[in-house]
């Protein structure tokens, strides 16, 4: 975390989209000391997630995800939400289980 406080941040959204990025550790009068804390400190939006992920849903929701935000020209949060839309509206991916866990913590 030090190091990525002393970097000169201009990045405006980082994606983890990993098993439990969005967790950490609780520190009392702090709050969450996790992955994304010094981006957070720094400004920055955060896409993570709060458990276990599956492979392929993930990667159906982050493609998804970046489609609607670039090629689209939608917002971090309107982006995130049509793609679990997608994949609500899908067979295999239409449990809570796979879109859920991702969340957008604006930095």
């Amino acid at each position: 975390m030090p190091e990525i406080k002393q970097l000169k941040n201009n990045t405006s959204l980082l994606v983890l989209s990993a098993c439990e990025t969005g967790i950490g550790q609780i520190v009392k009068g702090e709050g969450v000391f996790g992955l994304g804390r010094a981006f957070f400190i720094a400004g920055t939006h955060i896409l993570a997630s709060y458990w276990k992920v599956s492979d392929q849903s993930t990667q159906q929701l982050i493609s998804y995800f970046y489609n609607f935000m670039l090629s689209e020209n939608k917002t971090f949060a309107t982006s995130l939400q049509l793609a679990k839309k997608n994949l609500i509206q899908s067979y295999n991916f239409s449990h809570p289980y796979y879109w859920s866990p991702f969340v957008l913590i604006k930095g």
